[in-house]
């Protein structure tokens, strides 16, 4: 889906594996649920919510897979992903299957030891999650969903660029130092939301790098800090 990732206009120089189809399936045993790395992070806290099974709302809003989700320890102010997986299935660049514990994933804030390692491949993931009410899980889904409407762009983006730093909202500290609305060629910072960088008219990679790169810029001017990037770059860059 392409959130979290701004793909070089030089390309890859590589193959691009999507998985799809068999690596979609999403299973409920009692107190887990076993899903795809290609499921979507949506369907599978839908499904928690009807099976009265909580531990997903903190990123059942969050767009992608379950795969990227892992990938990047993506999640909330409510929380992150790592907080509900038991353990991570994977297949190795040799093709050996291997279960990795939740301690071997090495999450962190936005990371996790597959951002190091792309020898890994995510196939499924098992989260271990409690009893809940899934009528009041189902409500809250849909409340942050329509929140997420109201507060997010809808154009075209790759999600949150920077990373909160600790304590603090990037997306606070870009509008505070008058960001928003800052252009580079078809890039823009969103008025809506000033840590989504959209593309709202046929904006490069290039744009959407020196945008993000004269936004960090200014904060770390005004405020004292340096901005990380959340999403990640990928295939060739220049620097």
């Amino acid at each position: 889906d392409g959130a979290n990732v701004l793909v070089s206009d030089k390309g890859i120089r590589g193959v691009v594996i999507r998985l799809i189809e068999d690596f979609t399936g999403i299973s409920v045993n009692d107190m887990t649920i076993i899903a795809g790395s290609a499921a979507r992070m949506s369907k599978v806290a839908d499904i928690a919510a009807e099976c009265n099974l909580s531990g997903l709302e903190g990123v059942g809003t969050v767009p992608g897979t379950v795969g990227g989700a892992i990938v990047m320890n993506a999640g909330t102010h409510r929380g992150c992903i790592d907080q509900a997986v038991q353990d991570v299935a994977v297949v190795t660049e040799s093709g050996e299957k291997r279960v990795l514990t939740k301690d071997e994933c090495g999450f962190a804030y936005r990371t996790s030891r597959f951002q190091t390692d792309p020898s890994l491949v995510i196939t499924s993931v098992t989260f271990a999650l409690r009893p809940g009410d899934g009528q009041a899980i189902a409500e809250h889904l849909e409340s942050v969903r329509q929140h997420r409407a109201r507060t997010q762009p809808h154009g075209k983006s790759a999600g949150c660029f920077f990373k909160n730093p600790r304590g603090q909202s990037a997306g606070n500290l870009i509008d505070l130092a008058g960001c928003k609305g800052m252009r580079q060629g078809g890039a823009v910072v969103s008025d809506k939301h000033a840590n989504f960088l959209v593309n709202e008219d046929n904006a490069t990679a290039s744009d959407m790098l020196r945008l993000a790169e004269r936004v960090r810029k200014i904060v770390a001017e005004e405020h004292g800090i340096t901005l990380e990037y959340e999403v990640k770059l990928v295939g060739e860059w220049d620097h």
